[in-house]
């Protein structure tokens, strides 16, 4: 049975010298007389030595972790039960600092170092599924490196007819272009009195997960919509657009469709965008907008006077715009002259989320006090896969 922990080395606090030891306590424990600024600097660079040299090894548990996994997901999570477990361990390790290695890998749980845990990374991301529409609904792929890359077809494989015996003359393939998508870190730093860590009551690991997941989901979401892809991921808004057809456009770029009216959304400007968007695309379609947006989009009235807009008849149900459901994205644009508050695709096909494996948790009691800090981050990228998918309803200027 692959063991994921297997061959990688694990210090205790008498590994080593205490003279040799670089890290927080290093600076602690200097010289008596210095001065407060001195030590604070002493303590930003102790705390960047100490991240960098972890990084190397916890990219190698990362790797492991990801083997271990190949054939099946991680035990437990998929259940109540699972994650109950995950962030029963992780409120352990904010508590105590101590990481019990049944549950979670750390390449030095001695000092409170990084902690990497499958179970608790995989409670945060179905969270974050929850709250962030583009996390449902594009294609979320996994990768152990800083980037991702899939071949992209510029048009289909070409065909032709003949006879039972007549000639078959070679047709011309599709050409390949590489997608490349690079991951940039996000973090948060949620902190914790030592007073709520020593009180039993409070479930700790459920507070965290919940203050980690809210912090990424809010620039996360915003990147997936409006992210300029520099150490983010890049937006589908922030991808040239044209109101020209899908076989003229260049690969990258979205189409949209202009409103008739200045200022305005009218009932027929969201017909038009809707069947722009090519028969094989619709199935699995959604209407992306923010609340402001949407609350305009309710009240439109077909020719008979019907609502375009239909409400939801049972509790977890969407409401449906021209048949299709409406996802509400904050990050999509109000409307105004030039803008693109509406969006309506199929994001499974049209864009892709790059999660690079693990998810990082620095437990810091040093440098705040007597705040705890949960130094976490992940590394994320984003970008447009097929830009036929996804179309933008344009308001006229």
């Amino acid at each position: 049975m692959f063991n994921p922990h297997e061959g990688l080395p694990m210090q205790t606090a008498t590994a080593r010298p205490a003279a040799s030891f670089r890290g927080v306590s290093a600076v602690r424990n200097g010289p008596r007389d210095a001065d407060p600024a001195t030590i604070l600097n002493g303590l930003a660079d102790a705390f960047g030595e100490f991240k960098e040299r972890h990084n190397a090894e916890i990219d190698g548990i990362n790797a492991r972790l990801a083997a271990a996994t190949i054939g099946g997901a991680p035990v437990g999570t998929d259940t109540p039960a699972g994650v109950r477990a995950a962030q029963e361990s992780f409120g352990r390790f904010a508590k105590t600092g101590v990481a019990p290695m049944a549950a979670m890998s750390t390449d030095d749980n001695s000092k409170g170092g990084y902690l990497v845990q499958p179970e608790l990374e995989k409670v945060i991301t179905r969270r974050q599924a929850d709250l962030s529409p583009m996390r449902r609904l594009a294609r979320v792929q996994t990768t152990t490196s800083g980037e991702y890359q899939i071949p992209m077809a510029d048009g289909g494989v070409e065909s032709g007819w003949t006879s039972e015996r007549g000639a078959r003359p070679e047709t011309d393939a599709a050409a390949l272009a590489m997608l490349t998508i690079v991951t940039g870190e996000i973090y948060a730093n949620p902190a914790i009195t030592q007073k709520m860590l020593d009180d039993a009551v409070v479930d700790i690991g459920a507070y965290l997960a919940d203050e980690i997941t809210l912090a990424f989901e809010e620039k996360e979401g915003d990147a997936f919509v409006n992210g300029d892809g520099i150490n983010k991921p890049r937006g589908f808004l922030q991808y040239p657009s044209e109101a020209t057809a899908d076989a003229t456009r260049p690969r990258g770029t979205l189409e949209f469709k202009e409103t008739a009216g200045t200022g305005v959304i009218a009932p027929d400007d969201l017909i038009n965008l809707l069947y722009n968007l090519r028969a094989g695309y619709r199935a699995g379609s959604v209407w992306l907008m923010n609340s402001e947006t949407a609350g305009v989009v309710r009240k439109l009235k077909d020719a008979d006077g019907n609502h375009i807009w239909s409400l939801a008849t049972t509790a977890g149900e969407l409401p449906m715009l021209l048949g299709y459901p409406v996802e509400i994205d904050e990050g999509m644009p109000a409307i105004a002259n030039g803008a693109y508050p509406v969006a309506f695709g199929n994001f499974q096909r049209g864009y892709i989320v790059v999660d690079r494996t693990g998810i990082r948790v620095l437990r810091d009691d040093l440098t705040n006090k007597p705040y705890v800090h949960f130094y976490t981050t992940k590394r994320v990228g984003g970008a447009v896969h097929d830009g036929n998918a996804i179309k933008l309803l344009k308001i006229k200027s």
